[in-house]
């Protein structure tokens, strides 16, 4: 079983206007499937295959060391390549444009904790993570596309959020639900019947690769921004993606709402508006306080902007009040 979820829905997106919100995919026919690394990804449903198997790999489910409620998948490769496939083609699904999404940290052991690839629809495009190239550290390269390596700015070894997009015309890589793309890969054309993502270790280099993945979530109806679709609700967790991070829950919401600061200043504040702009509620937070509760229940069904404000930093969420 996984963690204990909260029904968090809003990531921060910047305001938009009403008719943009409904016409966003998340109010049609489109939905994440969603593998919890419960377990072996051959046994999940639709089943993943292995694909481009070489020598001395392991992949074994695991007890997450931070929380016993989670399970991990422990991926490691000593010897050569060794992805697990989602084969769309074998599963009878049809691809428009796709979306995949994985929390993911690299095994200090090795250099590579991912490479991901996609394929479908003639093109192809992926993506090597790398702490060490060349003089880079912890960067993103091209390995099947047109793109430049990117330094990203993080620590491959901690945990991370990567969002993958592709069209015909381009790729983009997202890290931590941010709304902007940290690279931009034009598609390799590439005739075949391929229709998959794969994940793990495309390299035929020994020692190279090892990580641990909590999910991977995909969607074959279009190429979705962080804002354009936000992530399921089943993997937003305290522990794995919000416990320290601003957040707004649940949503949507009848009578309460809970917005967590962890890292609130003495000046911080709450401010609920209406559709039309107009502010419904001001709420100033308590410094000791990591959460605030916000009393929904005099205010009319509808669409509302939260906006929390510390110091300098804000951040904006929509809300529906049912």
């Amino acid at each position: 079983m996984k963690k204990q979820l909260l029904k968090v829905a809003m990531i921060a997106i910047p305001f938009v206007g009403l008719m943009s919100f409904k016409s966003s995919p998340m109010f049609f026919g489109v939905g994440w499937t969603i593998y919890h690394a419960d377990v072996m990804p051959d046994l999940f449903d639709p089943p993943f295959q292995e694909s481009s198997a070489g020598t001395d790999f392991s992949n074994e489910i695991i007890e997450d060391p931070d929380d016993s409620n989670n399970n991990l998948l422990e991926m490691e490769c000593p010897g050569t390549s060794f992805y697990w496939r989602m084969n769309f083609a074998n599963n009878d699904i049809m691809v428009d444009n796709l979306t995949v999404a994985m929390r993911i940290k690299g095994n200090a052991d090795y250099d590579v904790p991912m490479d991901i690839d996609m394929h479908y629809n003639d093109v192809r495009t992926r993506i090597s993570f790398d702490k060490s190239y060349n003089d880079l550290t912890n960067v993103a390269r091209v390995r099947n596309g047109e793109g430049e390596t990117t330094e990203l700015g993080i620590d491959l070894d901690e945990w991370h959020t990567y969002r993958f997009t592709m069209t015909s015309e381009q790729a983009l890589l997202y890290i931590d639900e941010s709304d902007t793309p940290v690279m931009t890969i034009t598609p390799q054309s590439s005739e075949s019947g391929n229709s998959h993502f794969r994940f793990g270790d495309g390299s035929s280099t020994e020692g190279e690769f090892g990580a641990s993945v909590d999910w991977v979530v995909w969607d074959v109806t279009g190429a979705y921004s962080p804002s354009e679709l936000e992530l399921p609700m089943e993997v937003l967790s305290v522990d794995s993606y919000v416990a320290n991070k601003v957040w707004v829950g649940p949503v949507p919401t009848n009578n309460v709402l809970h917005v967590n600061h962890p890292n609130s200043t003495g000046d911080s504040q709450i401010k609920v508006f209406n559709l039309s702009g107009k502010l419904v509620k001001s709420i100033e937070t308590q410094g000791n306080l990591n959460r605030t509760e916000i009393d929904m229940s005099q205010l009319a069904a509808g669409l509302y902007i939260i906006k929390y404000q510390n110091g300098g930093q804000e951040q904006q969420f929509k809300v529906l009040k049912e």
